[in-house]
């Protein structure tokens, strides 16, 4: 995952293979780290869809760090 030491948000987004990532998938990826904000979950799925691009799968883990 992404290194969270700033406040912007980071996003990768990439097509996994088995000899670069070490699993593979036959999708991409877009990964993002960033504070919770309200209804952020909410504006990326819609712009994807807006986008055309179908979700598999959404995970949206909130984690307290110190």
């Amino acid at each position: 995952m992404l290194d969270r030491n700033k406040q912007e948000p980071r996003i990768r987004v990439f097509d996994p293979d088995l000899a670069n990532h070490g699993w593979e998938a036959s999708c991409t990826v877009i990964e993002s780290v960033m504070r919770d904000r309200p209804f952020i979950i909410d504006s990326l799925r819609d712009l994807l869809r807006e986008s055309g691009c179908g979700i598999r799968r959404l995970l949206h883990p909130v984690l307290a760090v110190e």
